[in-house]
Parts: C-alpha cells; sequence; structure tokens
C-alpha cells in the first residue's frame, strides 16, 4: 500500500482547525465576560499554536490572554502578554486587529497609571483606527488618549482627542 502523501498535510489542517476552535472559544468568553475562561482557552489555542509553530495563531491567542487579562484586572500581565502579541503581529497586514491590540496594550499601561506609555500604544492604534474609519468600537480608544493627556496636564491635546472622539 503506498503512504498517504496527504497526513501530514491533512494533520496541519487539523491542528490549525483545533487552534481556531480554542481562539473562538475564548472570544466567546471575553464577549461575554468569562475572562476566567477566556484566560483558559486562550492558552490551549497558544499552547498548540507554540507546537506546531503557528505564528498567526500565537499572535492571536496572546492577543486574547491580554485582553482577559486586563478584564481581570491583571493590567501588569496584560501588558506582558499585549507586547508578546505586538510583536508578533508587527509585520501582519491587518489593521484591525492591531488596532485592537495597540488599544488593550495601551489601556492596560494607562490602568498602571504609565500615561506617556499608554499614550504610546494608543496614538499608533489611533492611526490605525483613523485610517480605517470603519467602526465606533474605537471612540473609546480616543476618550482614552484624552484622559491620558488629562492626567499629564496636556489640555490641548486633550482637547484634540476629546473633538475626534465626538467627531469619529
Amino acid at each position: 500500500m503506498p503512504p498517504n502523501k496527504l497526513g501530514p498535510v491533512f494533520e496541519r489542517y487539523k491542528q490549525s482547525l483545533r487552534i481556531r476552535i480554542w481562539l473562538r472559544m475564548a472570544r466567546g468568553g471575553a464577549h461575554t465576560g468569562l475572562y476566567e475562561q477566556a484566560l483558559k482557552y486562550a492558552q490551549r489555542a497558544l499552547a498548540l499554536s507554540k507546537s506546531s509553530g503557528n505564528l498567526k495563531g500565537e499572535a492571536a491567542a496572546y492577543a486574547l490572554i491580554s485582553g482577559a487579562e486586563l478584564g481581570l484586572g491583571r493590567s501588569g500581565n496584560a501588558a506582558e502578554a499585549g507586547l508578546k502579541a505586538l510583536e508578533l503581529m508587527e509585520n501582519s497586514n491587518a489593521p484591525r486587529e492591531m488596532t485592537q491590540l495597540l488599544m488593550k496594550l495601551g489601556m492596560s499601561l494607562y490602568a498602571e497609571g504609565s500615561y506617556a506609555r499608554a499614550i504610546e500604544y494608543l496614538e499608533r492604534a489611533a492611526e490605525f483606527a483613523q485610517a480605517e474609519r470603519s467602526s465606533s468600537d474605537f471612540i473609546p480608544l480616543f476618550f482614552g488618549l484624552a484622559d491620558c493627556y488629562a492626567q499629564i496636564r496636556q489640555p490641548e491635546k486633550l482637547a484634540q482627542y476629546a473633538r475626534i472622539s465626538a467627531e469619529f
């Protein structure tokens, strides 16, 4: 009997499918506020992604871990996972995902009181969001920027981002 040449291809497909299922379950948990469950599912997706060399899955898992950690009030862990996701996604062509990731990372740093660092990531997210201009999901981003600038006492930047959030 000839060896099955589709075996390795089929195995990679099954592994990819498992990763996507765990990622979807993690997203569902996060969207319903079940952050512990979301974290557990994202960690499973991360382990599978790492073992199979799936960088896209790894980046998505780190992004979901970041969001779950932020939802659980663990901003330090959220920032750490967000930075790992950002490193993996840096060269991707996914502007919406980059916007969301940069926004989560900035909000994690904001929650820690690191306003200058938060501004760095939130402004990068704002560049993506303004280029996309397709979703009101990003309005909190501009409010977040305005609040960061209020915290570091820069009223002109505060006014600029407050105006953008009202117009977006």
